[in-house]
């Protein structure tokens, strides 16, 4: 009976492990190899074409910007305007409390008519009548210090006094910039700008902005003979035309143009056809294709659009491929996934 027994416990324990065994084989079965679809055009990224487009960021600029500042001390009992309003020369921005200076003025004003009277009158010499006539249009002027008004057309961009705070000599009190004259500065790396002609047609490229308002085109542009000890780069700057779009000083600019092909040897360019880039709100990728075969998205970093191609500053290297057509590559990727 122990015999019997112990037959049972074993053939029971084999067919266990057979059981085991064929579990096991069907889990860790080799799944078969993912390959991309054949019929998914590509496309092989060279260096070349337009190779000469470089790009350097820039910064928008207002020719004529200012602080306003306060020159008299006196308390801030009026001010007119706000951040974003426009004001035109001359007109009047803000008031500080001046009936001292003002009271000094037509004080300064009697005395000087007095003396005029006593000059007439062979009282006072000559150097004493000027003495007060300079007296007078000092106290006027010191008057006058006390109203601020716009010394230009333009835009305010920031209030910084307060009413009824104390305002003090050298206190800033607004700020403003002019709309009409505009410019885009750039930093440009001290190797590559002696390659910088100074008759290059620049092209401007403002982020943020719909196609018919992203590029400009300016009418010149000026290099600066001077380089940033600390950057080791030089400033390059391009006055904009008038156009329909409100630019603000600190709006962030790329500018473009075209540098000899060994300007930036180490950097090639790279152009695709625009078509192959997927677009997903800020973000854009494209599909490469890998040692195995299979179409892997990967974000890159465009920059400009010329006809159907468009600039991958990053992201790319040269040799690799993509996939021309992106929905195919996600519907073969989205296969190789099941």
């Amino acid at each position: 009976m122990k015999l019997n027994r112990k037959w049972v416990l074993g053939l029971l324990l084999v067919v266990a492990l057979v059981a085991a065994w064929w579990m096991l084989s069907k889990k860790t079965a080799p799944m078969p190899a993912t390959t991309a679809a054949p019929n998914i055009a590509t496309y092989k990224i060279t260096a070349g074409g337009s190779a000469g487009m470089t790009s350097f960021d820039g910064v928008v600029e207002s020719v004529r910007q200012s602080t306003i500042a306060a020159q008299v001390a006196g308390n801030v009992v009026q001010i007119n305007v706000r951040a974003g309003d426009r004001v035109r020369a001359g007109q009047p921005l803000l008031r500080i409390d001046g009936q001292a200076a003002e009271q000094a003025a037509i004080a300064a004003r009697a005395e000087y008519e007095r003396q005029v009277m006593l000059y007439n009158k062979k009282y006072i010499s000559k150097a004493a009548l000027d003495q007060a006539k300079v007296q007078m249009s000092a106290a006027t002027a010191q008057a006058g210090f006390f109203l601020i008004k716009a010394p230009f057309s333009g835009v305010i961009t920031d209030v910084n006094a307060k009413l009824g705070e104390m305002a003090m000599p050298g206190m800033p009190l607004l700020q403003m910039f002019d709309p009409s004259a505009m410019r885009v500065s750039a930093q440009v790396p001290q190797s590559q700008l002696p390659q910088v002609p100074r008759s290059a047609t620049a092209r401007v490229e403002l982020s943020g902005m719909t196609d018919a308002n992203q590029w400009l085109v300016p009418a010149s542009m000026e290099v600066i003979p001077a380089v940033d000890a600390r950057t080791h780069s030089g400033t390059i700057r391009l006055p904009l035309n008038p156009t329909n779009v409100d630019l603000v000083p600190g709006t962030f600019a790329r500018v473009w143009m075209e540098l000899p092909a060994n300007a930036n040897p180490a950097s090639p360019s790279i152009w695709i056809p625009a078509a192959s880039v997927v677009r997903r709100g800020e973000m854009n990728a494209v599909y490469v294709k890998s040692a195995q075969g299979v179409f892997l998205l990967r974000q890159v970093r465009v920059g400009q659009t010329q006809a159907n191609q468009v600039q991958i500053l990053t992201g790319l290297s040269v040799d690799e491929e993509i996939a021309v057509d992106p929905q195919a590559a996600a519907s073969a990727e989205s296969e190789s996934k099941k």
